[in-house]
């Protein structure tokens, strides 16, 4: 993702801890937040409200493995969720996904 996230000048932090999703939410000025479902006990929703509450502005993407939440079934619970992608999507197609959602 980083060759093209890069190419289409969207910096990129990728973590495997939630607590580094904080950090970047109040310390980075996020725009997007591309989360993992499956991060450990659903903190996505709660992330999700989180930052729908002190960020409005953020968008969140998550993408999963889980059938039932890539629908886009999350969008009526979390306003700031933007889009809900399949685990398997390519990291092309997800910069310009990003690139969409943030102009």
């Amino acid at each position: 993702m980083d060759t093209h996230s890069t190419q289409l000048g969207i910096r990129v932090v990728q973590t495997e801890s939630h607590q580094i999703v904080f950090y970047a939410l109040f310390q980075l000025e996020c725009d997007i937040v591309v989360l993992n479902f499956a991060l450990q006990g659903g903190v996505v929703i709660v992330l999700a409200d989180y930052a729908s509450y002190h960020w409005p502005k953020v968008r969140i993407i998550p993408f999963t493995v889980m059938g039932a939440v890539s629908d886009g079934s999350l969008l009526t619970y979390c306003l700031n969720v933007c889009a809900c992608v399949p685990a398997a999507i390519g990291a092309e197609d997800l910069a310009i996904l990003i690139d969409h959602y943030n102009r």
